[in-house]
C-alpha cells in the first residue's frame, strides 16, 4: 500500500511539473491578445484599403468596427465608396505566437459570411507577468466578400495604450 501511495505521490509531482514546463515553453496564449488594437487592412495590390479598432477580451472572442474605402464596381470614372461593417468572432493562439481568427463580417451593403484568417504576432511585450501581443500581421484565408474582384486582405494591427496609462 505504502508503495502504491508513494507512486500515487510522484505521478502528481510530475504532473505539475509538467504543467510548470508546458506554461514556460508555451509563452503565447489567449491572454496575449487583450486589450484595444487599431489597424489597416490593405486588399490586393492597394485595390482598397481599410481602417479599423479591434478589441480582444484575452478569453478568445474579439469585435471589430471597420471602414473600407473601395471602387464601385462597373463605374467608368473610377469612383469610389465607402462600406462600413462589423467582424465578430473568435481568435485561438498557438504557443509560438501564430494563431486563427474566426469571424463573421456583416456590412453596410449587405455581406453578411464567415471566414477564417491566420495571423502571426510579430511584436509583444511582457505586462504584468504576461506577454501581451502588441502588433500582428493577418491573411485572409480566401477571397474578400467586400471588395469584389478576387482579391486577398492582409491586415496589420497595433495595440493601443490603455486609457489609464497602463500598459
Amino acid at each position: 500500500m505504502k508503495n502504491l501511495t508513494l507512486a500515487v505521490i510522484l505521478s502528481g509531482l510530475f504532473s505539475i511539473a509538467a504543467v510548470g514546463a508546458d506554461t514556460e515553453s508555451c509563452p503565447y496564449t489567449l491572454a496575449s491578445l487583450v486589450g484595444n488594437y487599431a489597424g489597416t487592412g490593405t486588399y490586393g495590390a492597394n485595390v482598397a484599403l481599410a481602417l479599423f479598432t479591434r478589441t480582444y477580451d484575452g478569453k478568445g472572442h474579439f469585435t471589430n468596427p471597420f471602414i473600407v474605402n473601395e471602387p464601385v464596381v462597373g463605374s467608368p470614372k473610377g469612383d469610389r465608396q465607402i462600406v462600413t461593417g462589423t467582424l465578430t468572432g473568435t481568435y485561438k493562439v498557438n504557443c509560438d505566437g501564430s494563431g486563427t481568427l474566426h469571424k463573421l463580417v456583416v456590412t453596410s451593403t449587405g455581406v453578411h459570411v464567415y471566414s477564417n484568417d491566420h495571423f502571426t504576432i510579430t511584436g509583444a511585450q511582457w505586462i504584468n507577468g504576461q506577454l501581451i501581443g502588441t502588433s500582428v500581421d493577418e491573411a485572409q484565408d480566401t477571397p474578400s466578400a467586400i471588395v469584389p474582384g478576387g482579391v486577398f486582405l492582409i491586415r496589420h494591427v497595433t495595440r493601443l495604450p490603455d486609457i489609464d496609462g497602463t500598459e
